[in-house]
């Protein structure tokens, strides 16, 4: 069973699929194309001095709350825990089925 951040994180991927499809058809008639807004917060681990970054702070905000240096700041990203345990079963279901078929 999906968690509700699991439910939303693929409710999020349909909608990515549906606007580039409507981008591809809408570019095929000559319409307008619609731009995918994701939510990079359900994927995305960020951290800046071993604290957390929301994704959506500008580099002001991360100067001011976390990098407080007068230097370039540096921010690190990481796949979110879902993220990762998802990945590491899918591989584990085809190494399984490959181990089958051999």
């Amino acid at each position: 069973s999906l968690s509700d951040e699991e439910r939303m994180a693929l409710a999020d991927v349909a909608a990515w699929q549906e606007s580039v499809r409507s981008a591809a058809e809408s570019d095929e008639v000559g319409g307008k194309t619609t731009q995918y807004s994701g939510r990079p917060e359900l994927y995305l681990d960020l951290s800046c001095k071993d604290k957390h970054v929301f994704p959506k702070y500008t580099l002001a905000t991360i100067k001011t709350t976390a990098w407080k240096a007068s230097s370039d700041i540096q921010v690190n990203y990481d796949w979110a825990e879902f993220v990762k345990r998802r990945v590491a079963k899918a591989q584990l279901l085809v190494a399984a089925s490959n181990n089958s078929t051999a």
